[in-house]
């Protein structure tokens, strides 16, 4: 029972290792629109991707005060597909002054990208554009039993000598 719950756990543990993607990019930094300095930044893998806006403001507006919607489009440079507009969501602000908003963009394939970020203020759309590349997930079935070996083997030693020590047989 005591190794099927540790069998348990190595596979969990695999599992949650394997939804990490890597740091995200850093597409654009301190571009002023209207009155905020936009930062934007990436993970954009296909399938789905990940877009975080941070906004610094500037000296024209309020430290506290957020724009009333954040929205990022995106569309492949190619024009092959059609603009598409997702909502960023608030998601915290840095030292009670920096918003930082979250959208989640699903991206079809290995592209080059338009972006733009739509800052909502009253009856004004402030505009930031940038371009991106996205990357496809680098995961071969084989990587996950590839990585686990080296801990597998460190494991059959660990029982082997358990044993030995034990005085059962060190048959495995």
């Amino acid at each position: 029972m005591r190794h099927l719950f540790s069998l348990f756990s190595l596979l969990t543990l695999c599992a949650l290792a394997h939804a990490h993607n890597g740091l995200p990019t850093l597409v654009l930094q301190n571009k002023v629109s209207g009155p905020y300095k936009v930062t934007l930044w990436a993970d954009p893998h296909v399938g789905q991707g990940n877009l975080s806006v941070v906004l610094t403001p500037t000296g024209q507006t309020p430290p506290d005060q957020a724009p009333d919607k954040v929205e990022v489009a995106v569309q492949p440079t190619s024009k092959r597909l059609d603009e598409k507009i997702y909502p960023a969501k608030l998601k915290f602000k840095f030292q009670r002054q920096y918003p930082y908003y979250y959208a989640e963009v699903p991206f079809d394939k290995v592209d080059s990208w338009d972006v733009r970020v739509l800052l909502h203020n009253q009856q004004k759309v402030d505009v930031v554009t940038a371009q991106m590349g996205t990357k496809a997930d680098n995961l071969n079935p084989w990587f996950l039993p590839l990585y686990a070996l080296p801990f597998a083997v460190i494991g059959l030693i660990w029982i082997r000598a358990a044993r030995k020590k034990t005085g059962s047989p060190t048959e495995i």
